[in-house]
């Protein structure tokens, strides 16, 4: 089953998800440890007037759980306008060890926005949708406030210090408090782009203390880790980025990340790419980082604005690049010359105005000689690109069986290449001589599959699938009858995949913010590392020594394994 509204203790060792606590060990197997119930059989009779319980957190062990009981009732405001509001709300803590829980009423009128445990079990911070903010003691039979404080702006996120002596809260500011039982003080604060500010798929902002508590780490509003030093100043730090003043794009992938150990090339497009009626056409840019050097500014090897751009692809020797333009309804296929001063238009062809681009569906041959490009209507094209011009070589009739023609790969000695058909088919393809036709050799598995990324081993021998819900599936291109591997370490849609050069491995990165090395001889996991949001690509450098992602942040992080 697909996990949901996962909750993390602090240890990260134990999380909450679909009523089931788990406990993870460091190798990354999961153990269920035991069943919670939210609902008592006194709570059905108010399910219908909107019960629910929100800001669910374990505690930093995970022996505890806490969560806000509300009963929403819809009020008309000053306006007239219906408004939900809540009518009843009860904190309820768990002992998840014996299952027993302890409720209590909460101390303010409001509905809770944020809640979180002190790392010793003692505190219970809760703050409402009001901006007041109180402290309990939950040590006793009764819970009794330690602190209260009320500031301007909702609260979005809670986290106590290791001391259990202050408190950080996320509102438009971060903001440290020093709890007491006479009068709580507001010690420092910083921005943490307040007017971008939004969580991810709804959940509260991200923070944590480090383990020595003289710095706080937290999730900024465009996915970004910050470090706030909590050592230097008292008041609105002067902690910004050093790329604060760059352009934030949306998306970010990688072009080339292998073939050289000292240049990186990416492709970035700016936040307003889908929503051109409302802030016009994008600019996206192709630039190149030196690996070695990580702290030096990118440079910039053209741009590829006004008009937006997809399915960028890079030839293997890094010289030519090929990708899809489209403006007022003119679809473009055009082809660049790279080089270290910058680049430089080669040759464009305008398709039919009917043909819409197709996510992914272009791809040169590893020998770069041929481009291959898909559409939407089913045809696939084959261009000759050896003499820097975009000549058509052969074409599939539209009828290729599987429409939306995307995902296009190449095999390793060019012979052959795998398409993805909606909504989730593969075929495999074989090019035949320069002016004959290309050869249809097999589908892999069916369009219910929901296919979104494929990748071929090094030697040619496996076909690496990913899909929308998460799953991996290896297929044997030797054995057409063989049955396909299927794991499933990835919760939602797969982005991308790649096999480590002795084939031993793959790299997979998702939706969910995970990026996963999976030993396919142990067939375990090997390693996991987890962002602040999506990860659109994850690929190994030359060394393969280092994971190179591109986040949903504009982003680019570099990691050792």
């Amino acid at each position: 089953a697909r996990w949901t509204n996962q909750i993390w203790s602090g240890d990260h060792k134990t999380i909450f998800t679909n009523s089931e606590l788990w406990q993870i060990s460091s190798s990354g197997e999961t153990k269920r440890l035991t069943t919670i119930k939210f609902y008592s059989d006194n709570d059905y009779r108010d399910l219908a007037k909107g019960l629910s319980f929100e800001g669910r957190t374990l505690s930093y062990d995970g022996k505890m759980l806490g969560a806000v009981r509300e009963i929403l009732g819809t009020e008309r405001e000053q306006y007239g306008r219906l408004d939900n509001r809540a009518i009843d709300s009860k904190v309820i803590v768990w002992n998840t060890e014996g299952i027993s829980a302890r409720r209590f009423v909460l101390n303010q009128e409001a509905a809770a926005q944020a809640i979180a445990f002190s790392q010793d079990n003692r505190l219970l911070a809760i703050s409402g949708v009001d901006g007041k903010t109180t402290v309990f003691d939950i040590t006793g039979e009764l819970p009794v406030s330690r602190a209260a404080f009320t500031r301007d702006g909702q609260v979005r996120g809670l986290c106590f210090h290791p001391n259990g002596k202050m408190l950080a809260v996320a509102s438009t500011d971060l903001e440290l408090w020093a709890i007491s039982d006479e009068s709580p003080t507001k010690l420092a604060s910083t921005q943490m782009n307040r007017i971008e500010w939004r969580s991810y798929y709804g959940a509260s902002l991200s923070m944590a203390f480090s383990q020595t508590g003289d710095a706080l780490f937290f999730v900024d509003g465009k996915f970004a880790i910050r470090r706030w030093d909590l050592t230097q100043s008292k008041d609105e730090p002067n902690d910004e980025p050093k790329d604060h003043g760059r352009q934030r794009y949306e998306y970010c992938g990688l072009l080339n990340s292998g073939s050289n150990n000292n240049r990186l090339i990416s492709f970035e497009h700016s936040y307003n790419y889908h929503r051109p009626e409302v802030f016009g056409y994008a600019d996206g840019e192709v630039v190149v980082r030196d690996l070695k050097a990580l702290q030096s500014s990118a440079k910039s090897l053209f741009k590829t604005g006004p008009e937006p751009v997809r399915c960028l692809c890079m030839s293997k020797d890094e010289n030519r690049i090929a990708f899809f333009s489209n403006r007022e309804s003119r679809t473009k296929l055009e082809l660049w010359q790279l080089s270290t001063e910058g680049a430089k238009p080669l040759d464009s062809v305008e398709l039919e105005s009917a043909t819409p681009m197709s996510l992914g569906g272009i791809s040169f041959s590893p020998d770069g000689t041929t481009l291959v490009s898909g559409s939407k209507q089913g045809s696939i094209r084959v261009w000759d690109v050896s003499q820097g011009k975009l000549r058509l070589r052969a074409a599939v009739p539209s009828n290729a069986q599987l429409c939306d023609i995307r995902g296009i790969i190449f095999s390793p000695d060019s012979s052959n290449f795998a398409s993805i058909g909606s909504p989730g088919g593969v075929n495999l393809w074989r090019l035949g001589p320069d002016d004959g036709v290309i050869e249809k050799l097999r589908s892999i598995g069916n369009s219910i599959d929901g296919v979104m990324h494929t990748c071929y081993s090094h030697d040619g021998k496996l076909l690496a699938t990913g899909d929308d819900q998460g799953r991996i599936k290896l297929w044997s291109l030797e054995n057409d009858s063989s049955e396909a591997v299927t794991f499933t370490p990835h919760r939602g849609v797969i982005h991308s995949i790649e096999f480590r050069s002795t084939d031993d491995e793959i790299l997979t990165s998702g939706e969910d913010g995970q990026v996963i090395l999976w030993d396919l001889g142990k067939s375990k996991i090997d390693r996991v590392w987890r962002y602040p949001g999506p990860v659109y690509d994850a690929r190994f450098d030359s060394t393969e020594n280092r994971v190179i992602t591109t986040n949903a942040n504009g982003s680019i992080y570099v990691c050792d394994r």
